[in-house]
């Protein structure tokens, strides 16, 4: 290329430049050219070094082929400074070799790589795999520590690290923050910082999975022993290491300190000491989903105190704790305090305490559904088998652990404001005859499975058409949970990912989504479930994705008491899509819905036509929706419900509590005594778009979101295509045709309802 204007001998001294400067990258290592083909070869300390010193191989590639010893005393190495390489956008191989002996003695941003960026010229990220680090020593009084890298928005996979990392602020094994996916890579580092402080990682904001974290785990706030505060899913995980410190209201978790995410397949076995809210797994489960999870390391705290979670504000699902758990107030085998669901789960460690210890759970003022205990309980006042305090709703559940205890006491529940159903406890074993809630019985009776049926527990060798969630054990003894005794759900074709999600076409498939509810599902047929009737939500928890594929299930019937529906609580990232409900029949007092009771995720493309009603005594127990009861955090779009909804108050057609609602509406016949509303009864227009009521049908002149009108204005297609719904036989509003209308006849229908 000439340059415009520049003379020619000019030319010559800047091509031997260019020349010169090609030779010495490539002189430099061991071989390559530094392309993903072909990669610049390290053999040595000083080319690793080398790396970092000249900002123009930020983007280029590497590859291992020896072992490298950083060791400060031997020739080649030193204590650095700062990171080794402070910003990388290529790829590093490993190669299975190892870097040993690191030793860094710097500020923020600390580690093998300070920064593992994203490209966002070329849309790439950078990548490390198939590394060790072996004898790192990495200390900052800073933020971003980690032994591999301070923060990393790089793809990790096979790399392993040991040593101690210590540092202030996003410290962990081997990733200080992380913001991309790490696989099959673990950390036996000892671990030591102040907040957000993991094994493995410090803080987390992306998927990690089949990795695990060994070393002990020490900090002040948000401290986990694989990582300390986690926004994303962990799967497959497990750590064994010692997690200590915390302060007043500090979370400490044998694997994850605070959750917000999805965590399934895991668990932890260290012991888990401090202050805070204290989780042999998780210290504080906010918002996130814990699913088939256990620990079984020893657990003492001073308030919050859990087997499993110490605080519960999200759901537990299909887990167990096994360890020891001692604390102060609010103790349990399983869980400390929960404000939201535990189902399908158990506790059997001796649980100690001074006030709210429970075998299970210490303080329930959530929903608790299909779990027992069966540890010895120890405690000061407020003690009970299973509960030491129910502020909400417990069923299905048992208790036989012993029981010592000054007043109040129970042989399940010690306290009781809420509601206990379909419960007992075992009047031998505990040594206690009275409890706040339940039934007491002796030990042949508990271990009877006449006494459980004529409860209405759901068994799986009875024939009622649903996968049954209890089976007694063929030797004899208690009930035992399905998920966990070796029960073998019904199987289902697929392998339950979007890909290939799990195929249902039976109610027993149906019943069978409570094994896995964190995966993908595709009704293949649509089902009718007039043949049973359920006492609780059919699936208690969900946070995957079901797609009812244009089917229906029909006939759907429960009678019970809080959190009905078909789906008990929709938590965040789960979605339901093109589903019916038809001759739907719910009846319970609190949060009861046709799809779901709670709605944290989202709902698209669903129809629900029948009745919802509460039986509620008191006005404080009520929020009825004709499709959801309460959705203030998941979205509805393009949904409708047809009906009736009748309830005390909080009623409404569509949602009794509702936002985010787009492209809905509800015919729904709405009843009650207060905060009634056509729509919703609660909410907000400012998250509603284009949805409407019938008012003529509803009874209902008001909603807090959409807009009522009469019945024949809702049967005019002219309505909706004014506000900009995408129906069939038009492309102004869309060519996704969602949308069919007999015009003047009837309500709008989904495309997948057309005879």
């Amino acid at each position: 290329m000439i340059l415009p204007n520049a003379p020619a001998r000019s030319i010559v001294p800047l091509l031997v430049a260019i020349c010169l400067i090609s030779v010495t990258a490539h002189a430099q290592y061991a071989g390559g050219s530094g392309t993903r083909a072909d990669p610049y070869q390290i053999a040595t300390a000083e080319q690793l070094i080398s790396v970092g010193r000249d900002p123009g191989l930020q983007f280029s590639h590497f590859v291992l082929i020896d072992d490298i010893d950083l060791d400060p005393n031997v020739p080649g190495g030193q204590v650095f400074r700062q990171a080794v390489i402070p910003k990388f956008y290529g790829t590093f191989d490993g190669n299975g070799h190892a870097i040993l002996n690191l030793t860094i003695s710097g500020g923020s941003g600390t580690g093998l790589f300070g920064e593992l960026k994203a490209d966002a010229f070329f849309k790439a990220a950078s990548s490390v795999r198939d590394l060790r680090l072996v004898d790192a020593d990495v200390s900052s009084e800073g933020r971003n520590v980690g032994i591999l890298a301070g923060s990393s928005s790089a793809t990790i996979v096979g790399c392993h690290t040991s040593g101690t990392a210590r540092g202030g602020e996003w410290v962990g094994g081997l990733v200080g923050i992380n913001y991309r996916q790490i696989r099959e890579s673990s950390s036996a580092a000892a671990v030591h910082g102040e907040r957000n402080v993991g094994g493995l990682v410090g803080q987390n904001s992306e998927d990690i999975a089949h990795c695990n974290s060994t070393g002990t785990v020490c900090g002040d706030e948000d401290v986990g022993g694989l990582v300390g505060a986690n926004f994303e899913s962990v799967i497959d995980c497990y750590s064994t290491g010692l997690v200590s410190g915390g302060t007043r209201g500090a979370s400490l978790g044998g694997l994850l300190g605070i959750n917000f995410a999805r965590v399934a397949n895991c668990h932890s076995t260290g012991s888990v000491t401090g202050a805070g809210q204290i989780g042999g797994l998780v210290g504080t489960n906010f918002s996130g989903i814990i699913v088939h999870c256990f620990s079984d390391g020893a657990v003492e705290g001073n308030v919050e105190a859990g087997g499993l979670v110490g605080a519960n504000l999200g759901s537990v699902v299909n887990s167990d704790a096994t360890g020891t758990v001692s604390g102060g107030l609010g103790v349990g085998g399983l869980v400390g305090t929960s404000d939201e669901v535990v189902a399908g789960c158990s506790a059997s460690g001796a649980v100690s305490g001074q006030e709210g210890v429970g075998g299970l759970i210490g303080g329930n003022d959530g929903l608790v559904h299909n779990c027992f205990s069966t540890g010895n309980v120890s405690g000061s006042s407020t003690v009970g088998g299973l509960a030491g305090a129910n502020l909400a709703e417990v069923t299905n559940c048992y208790s036989t652990g012993r029981i010592t205890a000054g007043s109040p006491v129970g042989g399940l529940v010690a306290t009781n404001s809420g509601c206990v159903e379909h419960s007992f406890w075992d009047v031998q074993t505990s040594g206690k005859a009275q409890s706040a809630g339940g039934m007491g019985r002796p030990t042949d009776q508990m271990q009877d499975v006449s006494l459980f049926l004529a409860a209405q527990w759901d068994f799986v060798d009875e024939a009622r058409g649903a996968w049954g969630a209890w089976r007694m054990p063929h030797d004899g003894g208690y009930p035992l949970l399905c998920w966990n005794s070796r029960c073998t759900c019904p199987e289902l074709s697929g392998q339950g990912t979007a890909e290939d999600p799990y195929r249902i076409a039976s109610s027993a498939g149906l019943g069978a989504v409570v094994c896995d509810p964190t995966a993908s599902y595709q009704l293949t047929a649509s089902i009718d479930l007039s043949d049973i009737v359920w006492h609780h939500a059919v699936i208690p928890v969900f946070a995957g994705t079901f797609d009812g594929y244009g089917h229906t299930i029909r006939g759907l019937t429960i009678s019970g008491r809080h959190h009905l529906g078909l789906f008990g609580a929709l938590v965040e990232g789960a979605t339901v899509r093109d589903l019916g409900l038809a001759d739907v029949n719910v009846a319970g007092t609190n949060y009861i819905g046709a799809l779901a009771a709670e709605n944290l995720g989202t709902v698209e493309r669903c129809f629900s036509r029948g009745s919802v009603s509460s039986n509620a005594e008191t006005s404080y127990e009520s929020c009825i929706g004709g499709l959801v009861a309460r959705s203030m955090f998941g979205s509805l779009t393009d949904c409708y419900s047809d009906g009736t909804v009748t309830g005390i108050q909080d009623v409404g057609g569509l949602a009794g509590h509702g936002s985010r609602i787009t492209n809905c509406y509800s015919s729904c016949v709405v009843s009650g005594q207060e905060y009634l509303g056509g729509l919703t009864s609660y909410g907000g227009n400012w998250w509603c778009n284009d949805s409407f009521w019938d008012a003529e049908v509803s009874g209902q002149t008001k909603s807090s979101a959409g807009k009522g009108l009469d019945t024949a204005t809702m049967q005019s297609a002219q309505t909706y295509l004014e506000a900009g719904w995408d129906f069939m036989g038009e492309t102004r509003n869309g060519t996704k045709d969602i949308w069919w209308i007999d015009d003047g006849q009837d309500y709008p229908r989904l495309w997948w309802e057309l005879p």
